[in-house]
């Protein structure tokens, strides 16, 4: 089965918000650097009575990580898309059969095979595969109609479960 569409900057920056709260990778950073903020700031919280006061203290400590991260992507965004990474934001073509997982864009060519697909997920508008550390996602809109994308999503999910049969 193939598919082919094109990854807008805002389908860019949609999979990354995504990315930060499902990819265990990203997730598990992200935990981290909070993890981080708190210890540098638990001296402050200790001595504090009120403990409404602590509870507060904490959410001010984790916007601050979250507004901080979110210019930082901007940052980083404007960095890979415009000037480094410019096969990203492109047509793309994909092809799913019994080899595994090929995504094709004017700069890139690459097979996945099905044992190193992480995981294959899901929401309203993308389907993901996870490669890697990484991921890609295809639009839902890519397809003709939802059907379509439920049953490329379904022939994707069998090939991946066989091959994780076999491997066994």
């Amino acid at each position: 089965m193939k598919v082919t569409f094109e990854i807008t900057l805002k389908d860019f920056c949609k999979q990354r918000y995504w990315a930060r709260w499902n990819v265990p990778f990203y997730r598990n950073i992200n935990i981290l650097y909070c993890l981080i903020l708190l210890a540098l700031f638990s001296q402050d919280i200790y001595e504090r009575v009120n403990i409404i006061a602590s509870i507060l203290f904490i959410l001010v400590i984790i916007a601050i990580y979250v507004l901080c991260s979110f210019i930082l992507d901007g940052i980083q965004i404007f960095i890979e898309m415009f000037i480094t990474n410019k096969g990203y934001i492109c047509v793309h073509n994909v092809e799913i059969s019994t080899d595994g997982f090929r995504e094709q864009t004017e700069l890139n060519d690459s097979l996945s095979r099905w044992k190193g697909i992480k995981f294959i997920k899901m929401n309203k508008e993308y389907i993901y595969y996870g490669i890697g550390r990484g991921f890609i996602g295809i639009p839902r809109r890519a397809f003709a109609t939802e059907i379509e994308a439920d049953q490329f999503l379904q022939k994707s999910l069998t090939l991946w479960q066989e091959d994780r049969e076999n491997k066994d």
